[in-house]
């Protein structure tokens, strides 16, 4: 009897961001307190220290991180001049879990640059901006 892998494991999309971050310890304390994250793995490295693995769960979407290895070219943001990744958080605004999200986030850091108008779509959208110390998840 062979055992079949799931090409997509329960609970995972087709697509899941994966950052690279200098400090992914405290990235994943951060996004705890900002977005509400929670740590669903976490594997350190040979140092005890570093991470070669995590992943967080926001909302119902994951997040894998990295710590920065530029011994192989892993870099993250801060490191690399930048990054060209924006990472959009997607909710209803009646929902509890906004209403949390939009407190937690500047008491963490991370304030709110807002604009808010009607998209393509016809859908109303309030665009609001934070960048964070980890220059990864701006647009909300």
């Amino acid at each position: 009897m062979t055992h079949q892998v799931k090409p997509v494991p329960e609970g995972h999309h087709t697509i899941t961001p994966h950052l690279v971050v200098k400090g992914a310890s405290q990235a994943i304390e951060f996004y705890k307190q900002a977005f509400g994250a929670e740590e669903i793995r976490r594997l350190p490295g040979s140092d005890g220290k570093s991470i070669i693995h995590a992943e967080v769960k926001i909302g119902d979407s994951l997040l894998f991180l990295v710590d920065e290895f530029p011994e192989m070219n892993c870099l993250g943001p801060g490191s690399s001049g930048g990054s060209p990744v924006t990472i959009h958080l997607l909710w209803k605004t009646s929902t509890r879990f906004s209403k949390l999200l939009w407190q937690r986030a500047p008491k963490s850091g991370c304030p709110w640059r807002t604009c808010s108008g009607v998209i393509a779509t016809g859908d109303w959208l309030t665009h609001s901006d934070t960048n964070g110390p980890w220059q990864r998840i701006r647009r909300i």
